[in-house]
């Protein structure tokens, strides 16, 4: 079965689900059990073609009630849960408690991942120091966004925009609109403000993120900065080069 993970328990495998008699009942479904077994038990008393039991008969049908033979679902009302698999045990867990699980992400991994132990505190030790390394890796994303706040530039000169003007002009294809929304950003960024760029500029294969890049660099090299281009292959790099250089 596909791997889970119990908020209580960790990590287990899903097994089946069956039907258990409810181990609690409402006030309504109490009352609504004892009217039933009363009505089951005239019922039986009917069938036998006699005006009362013996005690003996009364007990013997008074047994069944709540076993597998009472197949009543008033009377013998069935609880619908899902078998958990872990290390040391089986747990059940009833379907309106479903929301206590959550499907585990790495489930389809070539390497499978160990189950927890319910006996034990393995597994709230392990949420205790995945907790204490989330605050950890939160207070220092904040230190870093708020030193990145606290840092300044000096802006890129607006009087060498014609200079990337020129370059821009080089530039064998119409802008996309997407694109010249970048290009309004980054300047923006670049010349506008005294704060270093922080800026992630996403699209599909063929959509001009490349440009985006070059008209950067260029900004940045006509003011006097140093400027890298990563590319993830060399043939790519290549290309770039050629392309830079012939513009």
């Amino acid at each position: 079965g596909d791997f889970v993970v119990h908020r209580k328990y960790g990590i287990g495998r899903f097994e089946k689900t069956v039907l258990q008699p409810k181990q609690k009942l409402t006030k309504e479904e109490k009352e609504a059990q004892r009217n039933r077994r009363e009505e089951l038990m005239r019922e039986a008393i009917k069938a036998s073609g006699k005006k009362s039991l013996v005690t003996e008969e009364i007990q013997r049908i008074m047994r069944k009630f709540g076993t597998e033979e009472d197949g009543d679902p008033i009377s013998n009302p069935q609880a619908t849960l899902l078998e958990i698999a872990y290390y040391d045990a089986l747990v059940h867990v009833p379907v309106e408690r479903a929301y206590r699980l959550s499907r585990y992400r790495a489930g389809d991994a070539v390497v499978k991942p160990r189950l927890s132990r319910v006996k034990g505190g393995a597994w709230v030790k392990a949420k205790s120091k995945v907790e204490e390394n989330t605050i950890v890796m939160a207070q220092d994303v904040l230190a870093l966004y708020a030193t990145r706040e606290a840092l300044t530039r000096p802006p890129c000169d607006p009087g060498l925009e014609t200079k990337v003007q020129e370059f821009e002009e080089t530039f064998p294809f119409e802008p996309t609109p997407d694109q010249v929304t970048c290009f309004e950003h980054v300047e923006n960024d670049m010349v506008w403000r005294s704060r270093p760029m922080d800026r992630l500029i996403c699209g599909d294969v063929g959509f001009g993120k490349t440009e985006v890049a070059l008209r950067a660099l260029f900004r940045a090299v006509a003011n006097g900065k140093q400027a890298a281009l990563l590319a993830p292959t060399g043939v790519l790099a290549a290309q770039h080069f050629k392309n830079i250089v012939k513009r």
